[in-house]
């Protein structure tokens, strides 16, 4: 048995982003970020509860939204590494942890969190 194809729901996001630039972006000018998000702000509005969409028979998506049944905790909780670990915390403005005297950058979600760095079983690095 296949997995899903791996372009589909493609198509819905170029459509997606199609009326994005013609509602928004093509429409005016914006001087600075706030203005931007102001325009982004009203066109979701719009987009979600005022206009129907043909694709869910003419539905308002926002009245086909359903909460998911469980909740997310506000904060994980902070990983427990075994004693030996070489553990760094992220820095809080830049995404990097240091090591071996050299600054290395991992994804800016880690911001503030402690990694454990660990050698790659395929070379030892």
């Amino acid at each position: 048995m296949q997995g899903p194809n791996p372009r589909q729901g493609h198509g819905k996001n170029e459509r997606f982003h199609r009326s994005l630039r013609a509602e928004v972006l093509d429409f005016a000018t914006r001087s600075g970020e706030t203005q931007a998000q102001t325009a982004f702000d009203r066109w979701r509005d719009i987009y979600n509860h005022h206009r129907p969409h043909q694709a869910i028979g003419m539905a308002l998506p926002a009245s086909r939204y359903r909460p998911p049944p469980w909740s997310f905790p506000g904060r994980l909780p902070e990983p427990v590494y075994d004693s030996g670990e070489i553990v760094r915390r992220v820095s809080s403005t830049k995404g990097y942890v240091s090591f071996n005297g050299k600054a290395r950058r991992v994804s800016g979600a880690s911001k503030t969190e402690c990694l454990a760095i660990r050698p790659l079983d395929r070379d030892g690095l």
